[in-house]
């Protein structure tokens, strides 16, 4: 649970100091071994999806 957290906390604050969405949350995913972790982020500049295993995500345009 504390790494959960502290990744949606790494995110928002990559996010929050501009860097792209997208970016945030495939970085975000990338370091987690053999544990599955998924990200969707949602913000005024965009929203990404991304995971290390699969998962179902789609963005609306």
């Amino acid at each position: 649970m504390i790494a959960r957290h502290r990744l949606a906390d790494q995110v928002y604050h990559e996010i929050a100091d501009g860097r792209p969405v997208r970016e945030a949350v495939e970085d975000g995913t990338e370091g987690f071994g053999d544990r599955d972790v998924g990200l969707i982020a949602v913000a005024g500049t965009g929203a990404a999806g991304a995971a290390n295993t699969s998962m179902a995500f789609t963005e609306r345009r």
